[in-house]
């Protein structure tokens, strides 16, 4: 009698695993089935409720924001969270799944679905809230991977508006994995990211980690910021008038007026 209901536990066990993993499990039996390979994996729906609460609770103002996907896949997510944003970019180097994108979201006005490579892509001048489901999960070059992260890393600084990143573990968790995630965290560090938020979503086969990361840049807030005009010649403004300083550069180095 125990068995089985030790054996109709484990039944129910693996029952609400497969629901919760359905549309993976969807994406792989279609791959399977139609001989495709399994470049891209779509974003589970726990995940993108997780994803959906961290978002509204850490970032105000999201119809400011453009939402850049790096690894877009076949366009699940963008579609889904389109509404909210300014603009939606998806980015995907797998002709097929940028395909099936395209035809997934067509008609939507305020989606970009771009097939390049995301070391490629030059974000807008907005407030940007860049996504990243672990894109470079097939990659099994330690220093092509952080060389990747340092060159999407290198093109958001141009930007001077608000930046966060919300990075999402793959699913394949092995050696490689950790040294990939570090890396990209001692990226984010040097480029004077903080980590705002960080939570574990439970899915078979493995916990993903959910990071969202806030740039914490040299700009002076906005509330500090002479709003001009500036005057180089004329008569200067009395010393009790003028900002004491420091100002920051975009090279980090401090200036006070004398």
């Amino acid at each position: 009698m125990k068995l089985v209901i030790l054996l109709v536990l484990v039944i129910l066990y693996v029952i609400s695993l497969c629901w919760q993993n359905k549309e993976n499990i969807e994406w792989i039996v279609t791959c399977y089935l139609q001989d495709t390979p399994l470049e891209s994996i779509p974003t589970n729906s726990y995940i993108l409720s997780s994803i959906n609460q961290i978002i509204d609770s850490n970032l105000p103002n999201l119809q400011e924001y453009t939402f850049v996907d790096f690894g877009s896949g076949s366009g699940r997510l963008v579609k889904d969270i389109c509404y909210k944003y300014k603009h939606v970019y998806g980015i995907e180097l797998e002709e097929k799944s940028h395909h099936l994108a395209l035809d997934h979201c067509q008609g939507v006005p305020n989606i970009t679905l771009l097939h390049q490579s995301i070391t490629d892509f030059e974000f807008p001048d907005t407030d940007i809230l860049l996504y990243m489901y672990d894109p470079l999960y097939l990659v099994d070059d330690c220093d092509k991977v952080k060389d990747t992260y340092q060159s999407v890393l290198d093109n958001l600084s141009k930007t001077n508006h608000n930046k966060y990143i919300l990075y999402v573990s793959g699913i394949f968790i092995h050696s490689l994995y950790k040294t990939v995630c570090n890396s990209l965290l001692t990226l984010l560090h040097d480029k004077q990211y903080t980590l705002v938020h960080k939570s574990t979503t439970n899915l078979f086969p493995f916990n993903r980690q959910i990071y969202l990361f806030r740039h914490e840049g040299p700009s002076l807030p906005k509330v500090l910021r002479y709003p001009g005009p500036f005057v180089t010649q004329g008569p200067s403004l009395p010393r009790a008038l003028r900002y004491p300083g420091p100002f920051v550069t975009q090279d980090n180095i401090k200036y006070t007026l004398l």
